[in-house]
C-alpha cells in the first residue's frame, strides 16, 4: 500500500518517501492523542495537544478518521461501523462525527484488533495509560520510524535516537514499555537498512497518471464590458480590487463596502484518487450581497467536490459550490463565512468528443491532459488552478 500510494507515473518509488509515508499514517492510526486537540475535531489545537490544520497534508486523512468526509473511497469509521453522530450537536459535534474518537487505537489490541500483535506488546501491564493496544502500536510505527530513520538519516543517528528514547522513556517512567518499542525500532533500522540496498532490484509498480500543478491564471471583471479578462487587478473611480495566488481583496469609496477572501493551496501533486481540501473564507462588510463560487472547468466529470459545511452552502450544479453570505442591502454588518470541500481526483484523463469545424458534427476524440479548478469570488475576479499530467506538453488539452 506505501508503494502503491507513492508511485509516480512510470511506476518508481522513492523508498524513503514510501517508509516516511507508512510510518505516518501509522503514527495517526496509534496515537489519535497527537492530532485530536482538546475539542476532538481534529483542527483545533488544545492545551497540551498537537492539532492539525487544514494545510497539513494529512487533514484529510484525519477528517476520514473523524466521520467529517472521504479521503478517497469509504471513510475508515464506515469501515469499521464505529458509531457517528446523526444529527450536528453545535459547530464542533456535526452530523457524521465518530462517537468514539480514540477508536483508531484499538485497531492495534492484542486481543481483537485487526494488526498483528508484535513481540512483547501482549505482556503490557493492564493499566489504561499503558494498555497493550498502546504498546502494540507504539510497536507498529516504532518500526517504520526505525526504518525510515536509518534510510534517510543514517545508522549514527539511529544510534542516537535509540539512547535519547530510552531516556525519555525512563524518565517518563515507561521504561519497560520503551525496552519493547526500542527493539522494534532496531528491527525497522535493519529492514531499512536491507531495502535500501536492494531497492535498485524492485520492479516498477503499474502507476497512475501523475498531475502537476502549474502557475495559476488570474481573470478580472471588466467594469466596461461586463466580461472577464486576464489580469489580477481592477478599478472604477469609486472601486479597487485585486486578486493573488492566496485570496481577493475588494473596497469601494461609494458606499464603504470591503470584501476579503483567502484560500489554501491545492497539492502540487496529486494522482487519481487522491482527495484534498480546499477551504476559502470570506469576510465581508457593507450593504451587497456576496457570494464565492468553486467548481472544475473544462472537464468536470475528472472531480469530485464534496461540501465540508453546508451553512449558507448550495450545490447549483454538477460538482459545483457556491456560498452566499447574509450580506445585502439591509444588512452591512461584517461578517465571515467559510466554503470547504472535499476534492477527489475521480478521472485518470480519458478522452473526450471535441468538435473540429470542419463540417456539422464532425468530432473527434482528444487526450485529456490538463485538468483545473475555479473560484470565482463574487464576479469580480476568477483564479484558476492548472493541473497538467506528468510529461504533457502545456496548452496541450
Amino acid at each position: 500500500m506505501g508503494l502503491d500510494s507513492c508511485a509516480d507515473s512510470s511506476g518508481n518509488a522513492n523508498l524513503q518517501i514510501v517508509l516516511l509515508t507508512i510510518h505516518n499514517v501509522e503514527r495517526l492510526l496509534a496515537r489519535p492523542d497527537a492530532w485530536l486537540g482538546d475539542n476532538l475535531d481534529g483542527s483545533r489545537p488544545g492545551t497540551n495537544e498537537a492539532g492539525h490544520p487544514a494545510s497539513d497534508p494529512a487533514y484529510p486523512m484525519i477528517r476520514d478518521m473523524l466521520g467529517f468526509g472521504s479521503s478517497g473511497g469509504k471513510m475508515l469509521p464506515e469501515l469499521l461501523n464505529v458509531p457517528r453522530r446523526r444529527q450536528a450537536d453545535g459547530p464542533l459535534r456535526p452530523a457524521g462525527q465518530v462517537l468514539i474518537t480514540k477508536y483508531t487505537e484499538n485497531l492495534y489490541d492484542p486481543s481483537n484488533g485487526v494488526f498483528d500483535t508484535e513481540p512483547g506488546a501482549a505482556s503490557a501491564p493492564a493499566k489504561p495509560a499503558e494498555s497493550a493496544a498502546e504498546w502494540n502500536g507504539g510497536c507498529h510505527y516504532y518500526f517504520w520510524l526505525g526504518a525510515t530513520a536509518r534510510t534517510t538519516l543514517g545508522e549514527a543517528v539511529v544510534l542516537g535516537g535509540l539512547r535519547g528514547e530510552m531516556a525519555a522513556k525512563m524518565a517518563d517512567n515507561k521504561g519497560a514499555q520503551g525496552a519493547v518499542e526500542v527493539s522494534d525500532f532496531v528491527c525497522g533500522a535493519m529492514f531499512g537498512s536491507e531495502a535500501f540496498k536492494a531497492r535498485s532490484k524492485f520492479p516498477p509498480l503499474p502507476g497512475a497518471a501523475v498531475w502537476v500543478l502549474q502557475k495559476p491564471e488570474f481573470e478580472i471583471n471588466d467594469p466596461n464590458t461586463n466580461d472577464f479578462v486576464s489580469g489580477n487587478t481592477g478599478s472604477t473611480p469609486t472601486s479597487h480590487w485585486q486578486i493573488d495566488e492566496k485570496g481577493l481583496t475588494f473596497q469601494s469609496k461609494k458606499d464603504g463596502f470591503h470584501l476579503e477572501a483567502v484560500w489554501n493551496q491545492p497539492p502540487p501533486r496529486i494522482r487519481q484518487g487522491d482527495t484534498f481540501v480546499l477551504r476559502i473564507e470570506v469576510t465581508a462588510e457593507g450593504p451587497r450581497k456576496v457570494q464565492a463560487s468553486l467548481s472544475p472547468a473544462g472537464p468536470i466529470s475528472e472531480w469530485d467536490v464534496e461540501p465540508l459545511e453546508h451553512a449558507g452552502v448550495t450545490q447549483p450544479g454538477p460538482n459545483a459550490l457556491l456560498l452566499t453570505l447574509p450580506n445585502g442591502p439591509d444588512n452591512s454588518a461584517k461578517t465571515t463565512a467559510t466554503l470547504a470541500a472535499n476534492i477527489t481526483l475521480s478521472g485518470a484523463g480519458g478522452t473526450v468528443n471535441l468538435a473540429t469545424g470542419e463540417g456539422s458534427g464532425a468530432r473527434r476524440k482528444v487526450t485529456v491532459n490538463t485538468l483545473f479548478l475555479q473560484v470565482n469570488i463574487n464576479n469580480y475576479a476568477k483564479l484558476y488552478w492548472t493541473y497538467l499530467k506528468e510529461g504533457a506538453k502545456p496548452g496541450s488539452f
